[in-house]
């Protein structure tokens, strides 16, 4: 079996078909589609059974309730056979090249643990994404938790992880972050192909994110990485630096936070030495970036 695709499902029977269409056509027929029925109260379900008669491709599993991205996602992963592994969400479209031109680039490139590629948005949002292609970019842009691996259009390798102990976690919203911090902490390596190979769509029936679950998770998973690429932080530090990295717009910080954030600065602002392949020098122009943008709300604050 060359590829295992996770898709949790919940309460998408509005767009499971086209889903499930998508990656019945791919060009690469060798894989088999690993579907979580997490609880769905609609006709997921029943679209998820009547696929899997047709296709015996399509395995399904049902919860008798829901449980969460996190443990399909598990769930799924303990029980595939493939090489690779690669995820989807219930709602998006996966484009007929996707599983050939990604297995055959993980195929020629076994140094890499992870491939993803951009996305098309679609539906109420309209546009297309622009990730960083090399792993040293790749690994700059976990400093500000995203436009780094987008999760949709993930494949990795099942051996690997297996052998590094790694697995998914169970933080709600953010357990892919996680997923892609500890692959770069354990020496893997990461690509994007610049050709779009999944349709993300935007509508109203999405799940609202739990923005206050999602704050608090990417924060444990860059206190960690801040920690590990600047050793010589306290962990108070590493925190507060942490915090400027992701919290613009989504949050309010303290002013002890900010100062301990702007010490944390100056005492990692000339440490060029990358440490997990990461690009150092672009890291660390995020961080002052967000430096800069919080002293200057400060700034204008005093003047108010």
């Amino acid at each position: 079996m060359k590829v295992s695709v996770i898709l949790p499902v919940y309460n998408a029977e509005s767009y499971l078909a086209e889903c499930l269409d998508s990656l019945l056509a791919q060009t690469m027929p060798d894989f088999e589609i690993l579907a979580i029925n997490d609880g769905s109260a609609d006709k997921s379900g029943e679209i998820l059974n009547a696929y899997a008669g047709k296709d015996a491709r399509v395995k399904v599993r049902h919860f008798n309730q829901n449980y969460g991205e996190p443990r399909a996602v598990q769930h799924a992963w303990r029980e595939a056979q493939g090489e690779y592994l690669a995820r989807m969400d219930n709602d998006d479209i996966c484009l007929p090249e996707r599983f050939a031109r990604q297995t055959d680039y993980l195929d020629a490139h076994s140094g890499i643990a992870v491939l993803g590629s951009n996305m098309e948005i679609f539906g109420a949002t309209q546009g297309n994404t622009e990730v960083p292609l090399s792993d040293a970019d790749i690994k700059a842009n976990f400093v500000i938790a995203r436009a780094n691996i987008l999760n949709p259009t993930a494949m990795w390798r099942r051996a690997w992880f297996a052998e590094k102990g790694i697995f998914y976690g169970d933080l709600k919203n953010v357990s892919d972050y996680k997923l892609w911090v500890d692959c770069m902490l354990a020496g893997g390596a990461f690509a994007n192909l610049p050709s779009v190979f999944v349709k993300y769509r935007i509508h109203s029936e999405q799940a609202t994110k739990d923005v206050k679950a999602s704050n608090d998770g990417v924060q444990l998973i860059t206190e960690k990485l801040v920690g590990q690429l600047f050793p010589q932080l306290a962990a108070h530090q590493s925190a507060a630096l942490a915090a400027i990295c992701h919290g613009q717009g989504s949050r309010s910080l303290t002013h002890n936070t900010l100062m301990q954030a702007f010490e944390a600065h100056s005492l990692v602002k000339n440490d060029t030495g990358s440490r997990f392949g990461e690009n150092r020098n672009r890291a660390l122009a995020y961080i002052a970036r967000c430096v800069d943008i919080w002293q200057q709300a400060i700034a204008q604050g005093k003047k108010k």
